[in-house]
């Protein structure tokens, strides 16, 4: 039998040999090849589809059946020839013109989770409505397969070559920097080493080497993870330590102390560059999970801030709509204008470094100055896991309903001042501090997310959706 093929927040994810299976991907990317052939908008010279793989285990031979279905069915193949970043594939997809993309990676899931992502020929992931249609035409035909359209592609020299314009290298390179850099041995492995080594600045990667396992950590860049990289940036007094998950389009920073700097406040120090150093404006997009202290910045500045639900294919939505400057979301996927409508970690991590070097300030300094100036932001997230049944018949819906129903009793109450329900629950209170309640579209699992001026009061809030959340799941 095959197993439901179900599109979450990004792709369709799912366990390696039970729902992961070689039979399921020929039928999702043959129902991929059915939706492009319905498109009116995909014209001749659109007949070439991309395809590119993370390091997770099979991921190179899935990359491959995928390639022959889509030979199969008329298109021309691009099928990478070694591990790639989502960002880089993605903007090979735009610069060449291409019908889409096909990327098999499970970002930051465990190691024994594998995925599939379907970018369209703006380079963005699918919305809903294309992956629903997607879904729909999964198992509707016969999967068609050969090898003969099927061409090695090397989508890292053009994506390294439009990063290096982006940013002043000249400048950071002349900046005797010390470096730290975690790849979590995910795809994004010797991208940024490749851009910098011509520099002053003195380079250490860690885990860059392919180890299916991810050395028994997931390939998510938080602080929890990171544990390795925040001790060697202590030990060698690194200016900076940068890591990427797996498929290189989110980022986490650590500090010369081992401290570690998150999605908040990267997103912050980002947009100040681009507005203080790089003298540039536009829209700033958040999700919902967003940190109080970009609604600051923006009111000083005068900028436009949106907020979406979770997903950051809702930011690339508006990129393409809207002038957006950047869009950020709380897991550490950042875009930015002038680039793709998409997050890319490690331009994340080369416009942190520029700010690095036209300031003269590491990272320490750099978060040290945002909470001077706007204010001291502490945050966490807790995942509380759900049986598997439970979390695939959850209704989002009922939980919603429940949540605001839980939040109007107790001492909570009184203290909140908005309740948002468009994506899960969030609470803002009178002092900016937030709660957000929200099941996760990619795993079984609530996230409680919060959000304020001291850990002990983040600490508080936390527990207080734990007990929500334990209340719905009896």
């Amino acid at each position: 039998m095959s197993t439901v093929i179900r599109f979450g927040t990004d792709g369709w994810r799912g366990v390696i040999a039970r729902d992961f299976t070689f039979h399921n991907i020929r039928l999702v990317t043959q129902a991929v090849a059915d939706y492009l052939k319905k498109q009116s908008t995909i014209s001749n010279q659109q007949s070439t589809v991309l395809v590119g793989y993370d390091c997770r285990f099979l991921s190179r031979e899935y990359a491959q059946a995928a390639a022959r279905i889509l030979s199969g069915n008329g298109y021309k193949v691009l099928l990478a020839g070694e591990p790639t970043p989502t960002p880089a594939i993605s903007y090979s997809v735009v610069k060449n013109e291409l019908a889409g993309a096909v990327i098999i990676t499970a970002s930051h899931n465990p190691y024994n989770f594998n995925g599939f992502k379907f970018k369209t020929s703006q380079g963005v992931s699918a919305g809903p409505e294309v992956t629903r249609r997607i879904e729909g035409l999964c198992g509707k035909s016969k999967p068609k397969e050969n090898e003969r359209q099927i061409s090695p592609a090397d989508p890292k020299t053009d994506y390294l070559r439009h990063l290096g314009k982006l940013v002043d290298l000249s400048t950071m390179k002349k900046r005797k920097m010390r470096i730290v850099i975690d790849p979590m041995f995910g795809a994004a492995q010797n991208y940024l080493e490749e851009l910098l080594t011509s520099g002053r600045m003195s380079i250490k990667s860690l885990n860059s080497y392919v180890d299916p396992l991810f050395g028994g950590v997931n390939p998510e860049p938080i602080a929890a993870n990171l544990g390795l990289m925040l001790k060697e940036v202590k030990r060698t007094g690194s200016d900076i330590g940068i890591a990427f998950d797996g498929d290189g389009d989110r980022i986490g920073l650590g500090d010369r102390n081992g401290n570690f700097v998150n999605s908040h406040q990267i997103f912050c120090l980002l947009l100040l560059h681009l507005v203080r150093n790089k003298k540039q404006s536009g829209m700033v997009v958040k999700t919902i999970s967003g940190t109080y202290l970009l609604q600051r910045v923006c009111d000083r500045y005068g900028l436009e801030l949106k907020e979406t639900p979770i997903g950051f294919k809702y930011i690339g939505d508006l990129m393409l709509k809207e002038d957006v400057l950047i869009g950020g979301e709380e897991s550490g996927g950042i875009g930015f204008r002038g680039h793709i409508p998409e997050r890319d970690g490690i331009l994340s991590a080369l416009y942190m470094l520029e700010l690095m070097a036209v300031s003269g300030r590491d990272l320490a300094a750099l978060r040290n100055d945002l909470f001077k100036e706007f204010g001291i932001s502490c945050y966490d997230r807790c995942d509380l896991a759900l049986g598997h049944t439970h979390h695939h018949h959850i209704n989002k819906h009922d939980f919603s309903r429940q949540m605001v129903k839980l939040s109007q009793t107790g001492g909570l109450a009184e203290l909140i001042m908005e309740t948002r329900d468009y994506d899960g629950v969030k609470m803002i209170l009178r002092d900016d501090s937030w709660l957000l309640l929200r099941p996760s579209g990619t795993e079984p699992v609530v996230r409680i997310y919060a959000e304020a001026g001291n850990s002990a009061q983040v600490k508080k809030l936390i527990d207080t959706g734990r007990r929500m959340v334990y209340k719905f799941k009896s």
